[in-house]
């Protein structure tokens, strides 16, 4: 694998397993994703366990993974936010270069990240902070224990609990989410202190910037009196399939989509943690009618939100 002329692609050389005798083909990963490195390649670290990701710094300071199977022709990009890309902004954050390190439980990521700091004396200071990410297991690990969050911090308070959680000076002046024994909580502003205070005790807590995950799906060629290409559509329902999920809104527009998962499933006492839901849920979006048809999903809570499948109901227009 190798960054293509002025780093503005990723290519990479693939045994071809089909054909007689073999032989490598020349393939450029990025080809569909040439968005994601117009400020090119800065450099890349590979994942190989739990999962197959490689890990690429763009020159702008973006984090983009790929999750690759060359054996089925799989190549998945997704660009990943650090804070706020606005330099002066107070969760500002760059990524500067990428390392793996192999670990026989899962493949660690460390990552150095350029952010913005505010002092005890109210001054913001950039500062290089050394990251890591953790691809957890997500059938058999505990979501309750499993960071949602950008740069995310982990609190506990063994006995009775605490409703004041400090040590959090990295985020001075910022707004965090909380995901506390297992339920959310509304954002909070981190005080002068490096503290913030919750509306009631809680046991243990992972806080952290928030994180906003947007998926845009690729416009469907669909077969209607020959193609549906350049043809008005309209998405009228969508079928999401689930896996151990909390939260979350899909429609035809970034923003008010129809939320996912209204309610609680199973049997509770009070006080348990939310149980994520894994099935099919149904959603009526009925979006307008226009040539792009496009359906988002958007999760930006610090809870887990895993989409197996999305299946869509579309009607075409043929004037």
């Amino acid at each position: 694998m190798y960054a293509g002329r002025d780093g503005k692609t990723l290519r990479a050389l693939v045994w071809q397993y089909g054909n007689p005798g073999g032989g490598y083909a020349d393939i450029d990963l990025g080809a569909a994703a040439a968005h994601l490195f117009d400020s090119g390649v800065a450099g890349y670290a590979v994942m190989d366990y739990p999962f197959p990701v490689i890990w690429i710094v763009t020159g702008s300071g973006r984090l983009v993974s790929c999750t690759i199977n060359t054996g089925s022709g799989i190549a998945a990009f997704a660009g990943h936010t650090l804070g706020s890309e606005n330099a002066a902004a107070p969760d500002y954050g760059f990524a500067e270069s990428a390392e793996v390190a192999r670990r026989t439980e899962g493949d660690r990521l460390y990552i150095v990240v350029r952010r913005n700091r505010r002092g005890a004396d109210g001054v913001s200071r950039v500062v290089r902070c050394i990251e890591y990410l953790e691809m957890k297991d997500l059938i058999n690990s505990d979501y309750t224990g499993s960071h949602y969050v950008d740069s995310g911090v982990w609190a506990e308070f063994p006995g009775g609990g605490s409703d004041v959680i400090s040590g959090l000076d990295r985020f001075r002046g910022m707004t965090v989410n909380v995901f506390a024994d297992g339920s959310l909580h509304t954002p909070q502003k981190v005080g002068d202190g490096g503290e913030i205070r919750l509306t009631e005790k809680v046991k243990k807590a992972l806080i952290g910037l928030p994180v906003k995950t947007l998926v845009s799906l690729n416009t469907a060629m669909i077969p209607a009196n020959g193609s549906s290409f350049g043809k008005k559509r309209r998405i009228e329902k969508a079928v999401l399939s689930l896996f151990r999920t909390i939260g979350g809104s899909a429609g035809t527009k970034e923003k008010n989509g129809e939320p996912v998962i209204t309610q609680r499933f199973g049997t509770y006492e009070y006080g348990d943690p939310v149980e994520p839901y894994t099935g099919d849920i149904d959603l009526y979006v009925s979006g307008t009618a226009d040539t792009a048809g496009t359906l988002y999903l958007v999760h930006d809570d610090p809870t887990p939100f895993t989409v197996l499948a999305v299946v869509e109901r579309i009607t075409v227009l043929e004037t």
